[in-house]
């Protein structure tokens, strides 16, 4: 049984929706954007629903990608 392509566009969009979602929680926690007890009750209450699938790849993009690293750098930058 296949599924119809609104259903399988459905789901691309669901997941592509959520790796976006992820992906900017991970980076403004590394960031510091986000303290600890927001990322505590965020992770506490998304984390049950989410594949262990799609938080592998969020967290493999963010953190081999180092996008945050740049931010990390320039929020320490000296202006003497």
């Amino acid at each position: 049984m296949s599924q119809s392509p609104e259903t399988l566009i459905d789901q691309v969009k669901a997941s592509a929706d959520l790796q976006s979602e992820l992906r900017r929680v991970i980076a403004d926690q590394l960031t510091g954007r986000m303290d600890w007890v927001r990322a505590r009750i965020y992770w506490r209450l998304r984390l049950p629903g989410i594949a262990t699938d799609e938080l592998a790849e969020a967290l493999t993009h963010v953190l081999a990608g180092g996008s945050f690293r740049q931010d990390i750098q320039s929020r320490s930058q000296s202006f003497d």
